[in-house]
């Protein structure tokens, strides 16, 4: 941002990024100001990397408040080039992703989004967190009392701390939840509950848990009434973009042991794309190779490869 000549090779680079999953705000707040700065920018190729990328952005943002609060500034840069740039090309780019924009939620005249609830956040998060807390530490649950004034400050001020991680969908951050729940919460729950667990490790490792199993329940894949029988390796909703193409989005992945799958498609629609996202475990909530190994063997191979036999080829790399 600091060097105006670097916009060009940035939006380059970004165009050949691989995206593999959901888009969220911080990342939206790093990639929009370069954003709008490029679709100001004299070049046509650059405006129309950019409002390619734009378009395969969005489609990887879920939530509609994050799109209202950080895309909207892009709306009125697409929808001048989508008016008046030169090639035909160019303005039917920038008509889909100005499309994509609005189907998102962005708007450019729209008042701002309503700001977070924070104590409706917070009393629903102690809500889900109280069940994993030690019995004693309430006179009550329905309605819900804790024995000790301080002590309810203490939940109140954990669950507000929760909440942040739920908003900002951190859920792979073990460290941040043992800090905001156990650092707060571990006192009270050894002295007062009983609880062997020193230092909350163990109950923000659940509550963690708990939190991240209800995200991704929302987004779980959906039966296709299918009677497979079989031990079912993989099942996830995933999206994959290579740069300014957008391969996949929101798509159920579901695989059985013992099962063969083909994938079939034309040249350049991603095929190896998607296999080498699987193979370096860049799909969301695909097995690690420690569970599930996955291999890929590359049907361009250099001569001195072709001398190896198959098994000794993967067994080599």
């Amino acid at each position: 941002m600091a060097n105006p000549e670097a916009v060009a090779a940035c939006i380059k680079s970004l165009s050949n990024t691989t995206f593999v999953a959901e888009v969220t705000a911080p990342a939206l707040a790093v990639l929009v100001p370069l954003l709008n700065r490029a679709l100001n920018d004299r070049s046509m190729e650059v405006q129309r990397r950019t409002v390619i990328v734009i378009d395969n952005l969005v489609k990887l943002v879920r939530d509609p408040k994050v799109a209202a609060r950080y895309l909207s500034g892009l709306v009125d840069g697409v929808d001048k080039i989508m008016q008046g740039a030169s090639f035909p090309e160019v303005r039917a780019f920038a008509a889909a992703a100005h499309a994509t924009l609005l189907k998102a939620g962005a708007s450019s005249g729209a008042p701002p989004p309503q700001p977070r609830d924070l104590a409706s956040e917070t009393q629903e998060c102690v809500r889900q967190m109280v069940p994993f807390l030690p019995p004693s530490l309430f006179t009550s649950v329905e309605p819900l009392r804790p024995f000790h004034p301080l002590f309810s400050l203490s939940l109140e001020f954990s669950g507000e701390l929760v909440a942040d991680l739920v908003q900002s969908r951190k859920y792979d951050k073990a460290d941040a939840w043992k800090r905001c729940v156990g650092t707060c919460l571990s006192p009270w729950m050894s002295v007062y509950g009983g609880s062997e667990d020193k230092d909350g490790g163990e109950v923000s490792e659940t509550i963690r848990t708990h939190f991240h199993a209800l995200y991704k329940a929302q987004f779980a894949p959906k039966s296709n009434g299918s009677s497979e029988e079989g031990e079912v390796l993989c099942e996830t909703l995933f999206s994959l973009a290579y740069g300014a193409l957008l391969l996949l989005s929101h798509t159920t992945l579901r695989l059985i042991r013992g099962r063969r799958y083909g994938i079939l498609g034309p040249n350049g629609s991603g095929k190896s794309t998607l296999l080498r996202a699987i193979r370096d475990g860049k799909v969301e909530d695909f097995p690690p190779q420690d569970v599930l190994r996955a291999i890929m063997v590359e049907h361009a191979l250099q001569g001195e490869d072709r001398s190896l036999s198959i098994i000794d080829f993967i067994a080599a790399g």
